[in-house]
């Protein structure tokens, strides 16, 4: 087991951890636990914001403050120190009322506490039933000073001292997907709505020989957000993501997009997102795919899976059309990778839970392309085409667009 990490238990439960030395694992917390709901948190040390509260700042750890606001646990459980210390705070709810319950433990076999029993509900808001008295949320502070103990050097006694957790931020205006952005490629963009936009893909996976235009195309969120949920938390926090008017829209552009391709062939069509809290600026591709091949892609998928796992080790795990329950709060807490075919009556889709740091960024169109036969155009930068290129295919694209463009309906309205 490593020293942390998520655990998602056969029923749908996930556990988070956090063990060792924090000094050794400090800069992969955020990386682990960033936007990720949990069941049950177990750490040693308690976070300082609590620890604070009781007066206890030897138990506490201020590098755990960010893990309450990230994963918001239903159920916290920790010790402090090696002796233990029993101590169970009043339940506090979060905006979306979610609860938290925050338990340290005492050593086993003394006469404090040492064992804690409960009974936990699949559905986190059905946690407040039955609490008669909540306490208040405790306050988060992004930079605290770090707690100094016994074994702790004092290099700064005397003096403030602020904790500041580095993040590589990408701004809107550096960002490529952003249409603030001076050297946003404009000239590939296919339709604009409310809230998203649609544009040919840059060094397209498919050909034009077929259809006059390649077809490959992504669906942007205008807003400059990583993912759909943290999108969610600061635009419209009191929904589910699907409730979003954000994600209807991007719904409504894949189904024009089917439909678009249904009317020129016999064609499903491939979206594709990878859905990470530290990513930079969240987005769908599609390609159109020959209804024949529709039967071969697991397979193709399959061997992708193996050849990643044999050359890099990694541990890609798919569900198959995940129950919809389950899909949701995947989608409203986690990462993870999506990939749909989509024709005008069917959809098949394979749902990956992102657990690991490294993440095969071009799995999806690696898998399309040996499926296809166009085992050369994996790599997109191998693909680019010149300006004027790039300008016919959004042309070719949008003139069979727009018969279902629902965007010009609303800019008109």
């Amino acid at each position: 087991m490593k020293q942390c990490g998520i655990l998602r238990l056969a029923s749908g439960i996930r556990v988070g951890y956090v063990s060792g030395k924090l000094d050794d694992i400090e800069s992969h917390l955020g990386k682990v636990f960033a936007n990720q709901l949990l069941d049950i948190l177990i750490t040693y040390q308690w976070p300082t914001t609590i620890a604070k509260e009781e007066k206890l700042s030897l138990v506490g750890d201020s590098r755990l403050n960010d893990l309450l606001e990230w994963t918001r646990p239903r159920y916290w459980f920790c010790v402090g120190s090696e002796r233990g210390k029993y101590f169970e705070r009043l339940p506090f709810k979060w905006e979306d009322d979610r609860v938290t319950r925050f338990i340290s433990l005492g050593q086993q076999g003394t006469q404090d506490k040492w064992y804690y029993a409960f009974n936990l509900n699949l559905d986190p808001l059905m946690d407040k039933e039955g609490v008669v008295k909540f306490g208040e949320k405790p306050r988060i502070s992004q930079e605290e000073a770090p707690v100094e103990t016994d074994n702790r050097k004092r290099k700064f006694e005397g003096s403030e001292v602020k904790v500041k957790r580095e993040k590589k931020m990408v701004a809107p205006e550096n960002c490529f997907f952003c249409v603030s952005n001076a050297k946003a490629e404009l000239h590939m963009i296919i339709s604009i709505a409310n809230y998203s936009y649609m544009t040919v893909a840059k060094g397209p996976l498919t050909t034009r020989e077929k259809l006059g235009f390649s077809g490959h195309g992504l669906i942007i969120p205008i807003g400059h957000y990583p993912t759909f949920s943290i999108y969610r938390d600061a635009e419209e926090p009191d929904k589910k993501v699907e409730e979003t008017e954000l994600f209807k829209e991007v719904e409504q552009y894949q189904k024009s997009v089917v439909s678009m391709f249904s009317s020129l062939g016999d064609y499903r069509v491939v979206f594709w997102e990878i859905s990470r809290a530290n990513a930079i600026h969240h987005h769908i591709q599609f390609v159109p795919l020959e209804a024949k091949l529709e039967e071969h892609f697991e397979t193709q998928m399959k061997k992708q899976i193996a050849y990643n796992q044999k050359k890099y080790g990694s541990n890609l795990v798919y569900t198959k059309d995940m129950e919809s329950e389950k899909l949701s709060q995947l989608i409203n807490s986690g990462d993870y990778m999506q990939i749909r075919i989509v024709g005008p009556a069917s959809e098949t889709r394979y749902v990956f839970e992102l657990i690991e740091d490294n993440v095969d960024l071009q799995f999806p169109r690696r898998v399309l392309a040996f499926l296809m036969k166009l085992g050369r155009r994996v790599i997109w930068d191998k693909c680019r085409e010149t300006l004027l290129e790039e300008a016919s295919q959004k042309d070719a694209f949008r003139e069979k667009f727009q018969p279902f463009d629902f965007s010009k309906e609303k800019n008109n309205s």
